[in-house]
């Protein structure tokens, strides 16, 4: 299980009362530029994001639902997810089965990443849940 310590990564959300807010925190994660991985389709990996976002939106106070999408926005997609996945891993939210295999197959991508192996286990917190 992941703690507190885990989620201690650029933008993670963390719970307060019965929404999730985001923090500002330093980033240890690597954020994959645009063109560093040529096996990801960006636009899929965008749509990915967006799904996500949509997922746990309703947890979100209104600027930080306006902050998830701003990054988003900006072509930062793969940080988004690293991001909506440590919130989940963390606090323990499930999702549709349907998005965990689109994250499955959005992992493979980025099987040979310095973080796969914790995106691996961000994703196996979150099969877990199910």
């Amino acid at each position: 299980m992941f703690t507190q310590e885990d989620f201690v990564r650029s933008g993670t959300m963390a719970c307060v009362g019965r929404t999730l807010s985001l923090h500002a925190y330093s980033c240890t994660a690597r954020t994959a530029p645009v063109n560093e991985n040529e096996n990801v389709n960006q636009w899929a990996e965008s749509d990915l994001a967006w799904e996500l976002a949509d997922a746990i939106s309703p947890l979100l106070a209104d600027s930080d639902r306006a902050q998830l999408y701003a990054t988003i926005g900006s072509g930062e997609s793969y940080a988004a997810i690293d991001t909506v996945l440590q919130t989940i891993a963390y606090q323990s939210l499930s999702i549709p089965t349907e998005l965990i295999s689109k994250l499955t197959d959005w992992l493979d991508a980025y099987a040979h990443s310095d973080d796969a192996p914790r995106l691996h286990e961000l994703l196996h917190a979150i099969k877990s849940l199910g």
